[in-house]
């Protein structure tokens, strides 16, 4: 198999970044770009999308280099591990790679340990919690948030509502969520009812149900 510079990107770092295939608010996920898709239960599901139309790859050997190297990260095997593959292909000169985590801690953990350089995800840390623990953290504290209808509001405004999830991340990244996004810090760009873009170096927050 021979690799150019884009496979050993790859097949070295393809494992640290986002997206999703679950279904979520009544739509499907298609990623087409490296993108995180995190659920209200806490787990993380990443997509990977490379073009290499100019490489020569065999799918078999792709699939089975990543599940090598998952067992490793894993250390062992079973249900409950940290990280598992959803889908692993080459199709019409694009390779894509999409892995369940078990939760952000797992995923920040894997992207430490497997950085990918070339990626759209530039993410330091990540957490899904519900809304009580944002406010117990202090998360939530002199807050600035834009509603889904660009409205500016106060997090005070919205602490009180228990049954919203929030995601605080610190870094850029493509997010899709499994629920309606309801509100984003200022600087979060909402692309979708269940999409926002990230690109700050400070935290950001989605709230989403």
């Amino acid at each position: 198999m021979r690799i150019g510079k884009k496979g050993i990107v790859l097949l070295a770092a393809l494992l640290a970044v986002t997206g999703c295939s679950r279904t979520g608010s009544g739509e499907g996920f298609a990623p087409t770009e490296d993108s995180l898709y995190i659920t209200g239960e806490g787990t993380v599901t990443s997509a990977v999308i490379e073009d290499c139309s100019g490489d020569i790859y065999d799918e078999t050997e792709l699939r089975e280099y990543v599940e090598n190297l998952l067992a490793d990260f894993n250390g062992g095997s079973g249900e409950d591990v940290p990280v598992s593959i959803r889908e692993c292909e080459i199709l019409d000169g694009t390779a894509k790679l999409v892995l369940d985590f078990r939760d952000a801690d797992s995923y920040i953990k894997f992207t430490e340990e497997y950085p990918d350089e070339e990626s759209q995800i530039r993410l330091e840390d990540l957490s899904v919690m519900d809304m009580e623990q944002a406010v117990s953290a202090g998360y939530m504290d002199g807050l600035k948030l834009v509603s889904s209808d660009k409205k500016s509001v106060s997090a005070d405004s919205v602490r009180k509502k228990s049954r919203l999830k929030v995601a605080r991340l610190d870094g850029s990244a493509v997010i899709r969520t499994d629920g309606a996004i309801r509100y984003v810090s200022e600087g979060v760009e909402l692309t979708g009812k269940c999409e926002a873009r990230v690109s700050s170096d400070t935290e950001s927050y989605i709230i989403f149900k």
